[in-house]
């Protein structure tokens, strides 16, 4: 599942966490710019321990789920940001999903680092997401259009088609650059073998306002004899048991 930018990722989570759907989310920016990868490092840093570095990042991330009350302060402006306005989920449950989340993200770079939490922590200072995209994970992929470059997969899901996320002028005026979008979006659907899916909202919040949205205009390029054309039907919302999840195949 593809998309053009990384604050679009928050629903598309906490939809998959809420249906039991096991995911792995990807950008191209550095690890440490996700706020709770960032967390867990200055606990590691400061709390010290044993074991591997496995063991001690899930220690952090439980004594962080223990103590919810200080972890959004430490998050600042950050953890707001990423709660989306229209989210059904609890403050404890944000937090504990994207904790879960931070966990799995790391525990790749955790198992290369075995004991050594200082390599580890140098390790993360220079990473990025999408160094540690595992292709044989069981798990749909969330990924930006950047992050995607190079990869391929049976299906893909292009969400957000819509004027002002794709192209990306939102703020931007008529500076965005449109040829560059155009083939942002060329790379994203190349990265499909079988089957693409280009979807689009017709009404979306955005920082807190529901905006009117229109079809993104790259689509009215791609030739009608190429496309089938169908409309969602709205469902009925349903939180998932606690403690289930489903398996993806």
């Amino acid at each position: 599942m593809l998309y053009r930018t990384d604050a679009q990722a928050g629903a598309l989570c906490e939809a998959l966490a809420r249906s039991g759907i096991p995911y792995q989310k990807r950008s191209h920016r550095r690890l440490l710019d996700e706020p709770m990868a960032r967390l867990l490092a200055e606990t590691l840093r400061t709390a010290g321990g044993h074991g591997s570095v496995g063991e001690q990042l899930k220690r952090a991330a439980e004594f962080l789920q223990c103590h919810q009350g200080t972890a959004p302060q430490a998050l600042g402006p950050a953890w707001e940001f990423s709660r989306s306005p229209e989210s059904e989920e609890t403050e404890a449950e944000a937090l504990s999903r994207q904790l879960d989340a931070a966990v799995t993200l790391l525990e790749p770079l955790a198992i290369q680092s075995a004991d050594d939490v200082t390599q580890f922590l140098d390790r993360l200072a220079l990473g990025a997401e999408v160094d540690l995209w595992d292709p044989r994970a069981e798990r749909v992929s969330l990924l930006t259009l950047h992050a995607a470059k190079g990869l391929e997969f049976d299906v893909v899901f292009i969400v957000g088609c819509e004027d002002g996320l794709l192209p990306l002028r939102w703020g931007g005026g008529a500076g965005a650059d449109i040829a560059e979008e155009r083939r942002l979006l060329y790379v994203g659907m190349t990265r499909a073998r079988q089957r693409l899916l280009l979807s689009y909202a017709r009404k979306r919040r955005w920082r807190g306002k529901v905006r009117e949205m229109e079809a993104s205009p790259f689509l009215h390029e791609i030739e009608e004899q190429l496309l089938e054309r169908r409309k969602s039907t709205e469902t009925k919302r349903v939180r998932r048991a606690s403690g289930r999840q489903l398996e993806l195949f």
